[in-house]
């Protein structure tokens, strides 16, 4: 009996889910660590949403307490703002509790996995890996972006981008890259219309 392929592909979406969940468990209890002192615990752009709708206002913070913010900070929050905002929205829901920093960087890793999942999916979509032949001979749309979204949520190098919890600054980093190459993949591997279509939209929002 020949099962539905979305509901493949949705069970193997839970799959990506629950083993990353699993493989970081333990981590939920973490401490603050390292830089995490200064992005977080004595953090001042995250205890308030005014620096957010005004990033300028920080070349006002001194270097002194209760409002220290070293100057070589201060361009690391013009530079990675939505890492900070997404600090500031943990911090205003719990505080300095570290269960939810860690909840939310595991919830990045995971969306990253599920987004390795779909490039790989597209890829394997494309031209070349689409003849009959192959799909049957190594059955490569079920089996092989399964298996690489499988080892990226749970291989140990990913430990310090979800543990360590300044780190989600590369994972952001990453799920914004990984969703570029899959929204680019798509647009390439779609059929010419649509991306004629897709120009003249842009065309006529530009020129209109």
């Amino acid at each position: 009996m020949k099962t539905n392929p979305c509901f493949n592909r949705y069970f193997i979406l839970v799959v990506i889910a629950l083993v990353g969940a699993l493989a970081y468990s333990n981590t939920f209890t973490t401490p603050f660590q390292f830089d995490d002192d200064v992005y977080i615990v004595n953090n001042p752009t995250i205890k308030t949403f005014h620096y957010f709708i005004s990033p300028s206002e920080v070349t006002r913070l001194g270097q002194q307490s209760p409002t220290s913010f070293p100057v070589a900070l201060r361009s690391a929050f013009m530079t990675r703002i939505v890492g900070h905002l997404s600090l500031a929205i943990n911090y205003h829901l719990h505080g300095l509790s570290v269960v939810g920093y860690h909840v939310f960087n595991l919830m990045i890793h995971i969306l990253n996995g599920i987004l390795v999942y779909l490039i790989v999916m597209a890829t394997l979509e494309t031209e070349y890996f689409s003849s009959p032949s192959r799909k049957e001979t190594l059955n490569l749309h079920l089996i092989i972006p399964g298996a690489c979204s499988l080892l990226f949520v749970s291989h140990p190098i990913q430990t310090q981008a979800v543990t360590y919890i300044s780190q989600r600054f590369t994972s952001l980093a990453g799920f914004f890259f990984l969703l570029s190459l899959l929204l680019y993949i798509r647009f390439r591997t779609s059929s010419p219309g649509r991306r004629r279509r897709s120009s003249g939209a842009r065309s006529r929002r530009t020129y209109g």
